[in-house]
């Protein structure tokens, strides 16, 4: 009765923490929990020209509506970061009709980065299966002061308001709407994608109940599921990682193994990411990296279990080793005894302590008779040492991206922005793994501990502090100055984005567009002409970033 009454709990936790996860992708994902909803992708768009939305560029849009109620048409903005000056005139209408059902001015200083902006108009009650036109335009749009509108799904969204009276005016209404609501949740394939996937960790104890008693087969099942997604093509979602998690600690606990057992299984995650890595695999090796970590998580989760009390481990390495020979070994014969005549099929099981007189397992135990966790600080060593040859890598190439950026200026920014703040979580962290040597006296756990909070803490102090890796950046001009009509001016630097992704370049606010000559993401060949270029202040405009820094051009052509 208690069994049952822990696992019903356990389940219960399981869909609260999938109901919560669910409540949170739509919040984040800007999906409204009052109005229904049609999202569609870009390719419902039509622009009168690309990038930017000068005066006078128009994008036009048709769409069919699928419910009632239609009130709301929202488009998903760029806005470069900053507040821009345009004012965007949106009008709609039915397709077919002559005039315009509603037609409005907006500002964009009021437009979010990335985010949808909703343009509202009376609601339209009628409007299920029916087809709509609407455009939005430029009034007073200039390069550098403009937005554009940004590919990302959902580019655009249809919603059909449904005030709270009415959906609560009858218990039909409200059933009515529910299912409808529900029916427009899953027609949409991302919501759809990740509400499954917040359901794994469900799954996972439901699998666990089912297999989680066997041990070995368990260990094996993580095992495949893990090498699936190291060199899975598509990406995995984080919810599958924290399942796989979730079910090896389950299995861990009730099979009351060592921690130490998880430790080895991220060991052999690491050694193939370095494989993977020298076969320049370079996605797989990630990947690989992840599920170490993922293991050092599990493990740390074990080790502080056991250190409250909660948890009392017996299984050890050797007594782990010797289960998972004795399985394979009675597979092997199990098959070669079916497929060569299952009828003189005597003896299909091989006891452990058969299984014990085999060389590997005696060299196992050759290698651990004297120290317990002898392989294990081999191993945290090999974790320490692949953790601090990345890093370093990391911040080489830091410092040249500072170096190319600033030039003989790199080395203040790079000192205050990357050493300062990486050498103190250094030697915090260090402090730390003395303590947790000193407390433990496990060598391999204070070396895991340093490992494991260099990998977590200084990638994100580098991230943070490395935006211009992404800040398009000129860093010189050939010719600066020229006096010939016609001339290929070569503007060189970072971040310019490579073609279709051609971006603006501009002279005192004036596009030379027309007469671009070549665009890849460290140069622009643009040429010069008497109708439209002037000496200046020039800068780089590229599509899906930031504007880069001004540098002088002269043009002294008359």
């Amino acid at each position: 009765m208690i069994r049952r009454r822990k696992t019903f709990l356990t389940f219960i936790g399981l869909f609260a923490l999938w109901f919560l996860a669910t409540i949170n992708f739509l919040t984040t994902q800007e999906y409204s929990f009052k109005n229904l909803e049609g999202r569609h992708d870009s390719t419902v768009f039509k622009f009168s020209r690309s990038g930017e939305m000068v005066k006078g560029d128009i994008a036009t849009g048709e769409f069919r509506s699928s419910f009632p109620n239609l009130g709301i048409v929202a488009v998903r903005f760029y806005t470069f970061y900053r507040s821009n000056s345009d004012i965007l005139r949106f009008r709609i209408k039915e397709i077919g009709q002559k005039d315009w059902y509603y037609s409005a001015d907006y500002k964009t200083d009021q437009f979010q980065q990335n985010k949808l902006f909703p343009f509202g108009f009376p609601v339209i009650n009628e409007s299920k299966d029916k087809s709509y036109a609407f455009e939005i335009e430029s009034l007073s749009g200039a390069t550098g002061s403009g937005v554009f509108i940004h590919p990302v799904f959902p580019a655009m969204v249809d919603h059909h308001v449904f005030t709270k009276k009415e959906v609560l005016s009858s218990a039909k209404n409200l059933f009515i709407f529910t299912l409808d609501k529900t029916n427009n949740l899953i027609e949409d394939s991302l919501f759809r994608s990740n509400a499954l996937s917040f359901m794994l960790p469900m799954v996972a104890y439901a699998l666990f109940l089912e297999v989680g008693g066997f041990l070995i087969p368990s260990f094996l099942l993580i095992l495949a599921v893990s090498i699936w997604q190291i060199f899975s093509p598509s990406e995995f979602h984080y919810f599958s990682i924290l399942s796989i998690m979730f079910f090896w600690c389950l299995v861990s606990y009730k099979h009351r193994l060592k921690p130490n057992i998880t430790t080895l299984v991220s060991i052999w995650s690491l050694v193939l990411g370095i494989i993977l890595i020298l076969l320049n695999l370079k996605v797989a090796s990630e990947n690989a990296a992840i599920w170490t970590l993922s293991y050092l998580v599990v493990f740390s989760i074990l080790l502080t279990l056991e250190s409250w009390g909660l948890f009392k481990p017996k299984v050890t390495i050797s007594d782990f080793c010797t289960k998972l020979a004795s399985f394979l070994k009675n597979v092997l014969v199990s098959v070669r005894i079916v497929l060569s005549n299952p009828t003189n099929a005597t003896k299909t099981y091989f006891s452990p302590s058969e299984i014990n007189s085999m060389a590997t397992v005696r060299l196992y135990k050759h290698l651990t008779k004297h120290r317990d966790y002898h392989v294990l600080d081999i191993g945290a060593t090999l974790v320490l040492v692949s953790v601090l040859t990345k890093t370093t890598q990391k911040f080489t190439d830091l410092k040249i991206a500072y170096q190319n950026y600033y030039n003989q200026e790199f080395l203040t920014p790079y000192i205050t922005k990357v050493l300062t703040p990486a050498i103190f979580i250094t030697g915090l962290v260090l402090l730390v793994s003395f303590y947790v040597y000193k407390h433990s006296n496990r060598v391999f756990l204070s070396l895991l501990t340093f490992s494991l909070a260099i990998t977590l803490f200084i990638p994100r102090t580098l991230g943070r502090t490395a935006e211009m890796l992404e800040t398009p950046r000129i860093l010189g001009i050939s010719p600066t100055s020229t006096s010939e009509a016609w001339t290929d001016v070569v503007v060189t630097g970072r971040n310019f984005r490579n073609k279709p992704f051609v971006g603006k370049i501009t002279i005192d606010g004036i596009e030379q567009g027309v007469y671009v000559v070549d665009w890849t993401d460290e140069r622009v060949i643009f040429r010069t002409s008497p109708e439209i270029t002037k000496s200046g202040m020039l800068q780089l405009l590229p599509l899906d970033r930031g504007v880069s820094n001004l540098v002088p051009f002269i043009y002294n052509y008359k």
